[in-house]
């Protein structure tokens, strides 16, 4: 059966500048992101439905967010990893947003 993984306080993954090189922004961010597919889906081994991605779907979009197994008999995503792409395609849809509202402004 499924389980999931629970904590009484927070989960913290390691995020220190020092222990990262070839930092960059993430481009296209929104893009990417259009071109995921939210689902919903019923685990094995579970009774109720529930939403995700699945990892051969995002593989071909990001491929760094997907997790192969050994032998690649099971893929799984790393969705913290997720949360620096949807900043970014947040970010350039604001972008986006501001200059349209600004044309509004100019034909007002």
């Amino acid at each position: 059966t499924f389980t999931g993984i629970y904590a009484n306080f927070d989960i913290v993954a390691c995020s220190d500048c020092r222990g990262k090189s070839n930092i960059s922004t993430i481009d296209n961010a929104l893009e990417k992101v259009n071109n995921l597919k939210g689902r919903t889906y019923t685990a094995q081994g579970s009774a109720g439905k529930t939403y995700g991605l699945v990892a051969q779907e995002v593989a071909p979009v990001v491929p760094e967010l997907v997790y192969s197994g050994a032998n690649g008999e099971q893929y799984g995503l790393k969705y913290q990893n997720m949360t620096a792409l949807l900043i970014e395609a947040i970010k350039e849809q604001s972008k986006r947003i501001c200059h349209l509202e600004g044309k509004l402004k100019d034909q007002s």
